[in-house]
């Protein structure tokens, strides 16, 4: 990993609602991020279907607004919690 970023953009801040990529986008740009380098971490269906359309992996976390609504979009990777990404990135076993 040679460059990290940890970002988190409140949708209510722009016009762009979620599923629409663009907030991902946008902050992709700001970051200089390419999507093979970005992952998208969000604990809803509509999170997963945002970094699907903006073309990134995503990981969901089983806690938050809706986890159970991840059995309907399943993400990349699936957490109970951030150490645990953290630990997975370190070992290989998932690009970040």
């Amino acid at each position: 990993m040679s460059k990290n970023a940890n970002m988190q953009k409140d949708s209510g801040e722009s016009s762009w609602k979620k599923p629409d990529p663009m907030g991902v986008n946008l902050l992709m740009a700001e970051c200089g991020a390419s999507k093979e380098e970005t992952l998208m971490v969000g604990d809803s269906a509509v999170d997963v279907l945002t970094a699907r359309n903006a073309g990134v992996a995503v990981c969901g976390v089983t806690y938050g607004l809706q986890p159970e609504s991840l059995a309907q979009q399943v993400p990349d990777i699936l957490v109970d919690r951030l150490e645990e990404l953290a630990e997975r990135i370190a070992k290989g076993e998932i690009r970040s």
